[in-house]
């Protein structure tokens, strides 16, 4: 009987914490949703028209001097002269942009 018992308060215990982890994953999953400051989305709250608003920072979005608000400032780029002329050959393809929350992708099918 007792070990009867242990066998069925051990299942309760794994399964709520089976229930736990997969609940505790959604939430992760929906705090990186939020934590976007920006997206590209026409006409969402946080699209491109409202980018200036944002963030005090982001101000020049508003004037067009900045394209987007990811940071391109001076003391982060580096211009090395000695790479010389770009020279550039491609073919046009399937391709998408994706906002990932941290950063940018381009996805080329």
């Amino acid at each position: 009987m007792m070990k009867n018992f242990h066998y069925v308060s051990s299942c309760a215990v794994l399964l709520l914490l089976l229930i736990s982890c997969l609940f505790d994953k959604r939430l992760q999953a929906q705090e990186v949703e939020d934590e976007r400051e920006f997206d590209y989305i026409e006409g969402s709250e946080k699209g491109p028209e409202n980018w200036g608003n944002l963030k005090k920072e982001w101000r020049a979005c508003n004037e067009g001097d900045m394209q987007s608000p990811v940071d391109l400032t001076s003391t982060r780029v580096q211009v090395i002269p000695e790479l010389g002329k770009l020279h550039r050959q491609y073919w046009a393809s399937s391709a998408f942009i994706k906002n990932r929350g941290h950063d940018i992708a381009v996805c080329i099918n």
